[in-house]
C-alpha cells in the first residue's frame, strides 16, 4: 500500500516550485501519443501568454515547475520520449480507486487525485520504462492535441508504482 503521510503540501506553494494557487486545480488524464501511454496534466485555469507570432511569451505556473524539475519541450514530430525516468521523482497509481500520487523531487505533492485508466493503457504502462508526463497549457482535454502540436508543451519520464 503507498505511504500516504506525504500527501499534502504544507506551507505556501512557492516554496514547492509552484508561485501559483492554480497547482490545486489540476486534473489528470491518462492518453497514448505514439504508442506511448502518457498522464496529461489538465488543468482549468491555465494561464500563458503567447506573442503574435506564435511563440510563447510566460508558460504556465505548472509547466514552469514541472521544467524546473527536468523536463524538456516536446518537439513535433518527434515523440520518441528518450532516457530512462527522471532521478527523484515519485508517481504512484493505485488501480482500484484511480488514485495517482505524483511527487516532485524532495517530496514535495505536484498531484493528488485520480485519473482512470483503460486495461490497454495499463498493459503499455506495465511494459514501459517509465511514464511520460506532458504538462503545459493544457485547460481541457480537447486542447491536448493543438498545444502538443503547437510545441508548448513539456514531457518528463517518471517513475511509475502500480498496485
Amino acid at each position: 500500500m503507498t505511504d500516504r503521510s506525504n500527501r499534502r503540501v504544507e506551507g505556501s506553494p512557492a516554496t514547492h516550485g509552484a508561485g501559483s494557487p492554480q497547482i490545486g486545480r489540476l486534473g489528470a488524464q491518462s492518453a497514448q501519443l505514439a504508442g506511448h501511454p502518457v498522464i496529461v496534466m489538465v488543468q482549468p485555469d491555465t494561464h500563458s501568454y503567447v506573442g503574435r507570432d506564435g511563440h510563447r511569451l510566460i508558460g504556465d505556473s505548472t509547466e514552469f515547475a514541472v521544467r524546473e524539475h527536468g523536463a524538456r519541450p516536446i518537439a513535433p514530430p518527434d515523440f520518441s520520449f528518450p532516457g530512462d525516468p527522471a532521478p527523484q521523482w515519485q508517481a504512484h497509481l493505485t488501480y482500484a480507486t484511480d488514485e495517482l500520487l505524483i511527487h516532485f523531487p524532495g517530496g514535495s505533492v505536484m498531484y493528488d487525485g485520480t485519473m482512470p485508466t483503460t486495461a490497454n493503457w495499463r498493459a503499455a504502462a506495465a511494459s514501459s520504462r517509465g511514464i511520460v508526463m506532458i504538462t503545459g497549457p493544457i485547460a481541457a482535454v480537447s486542447a491536448i492535441e493543438p498545444v502538443i502540436i503547437g510545441g508548448r508543451a513539456s514531457w518528463i519520464r517518471l517513475p511509475l508504482i502500480c498496485e
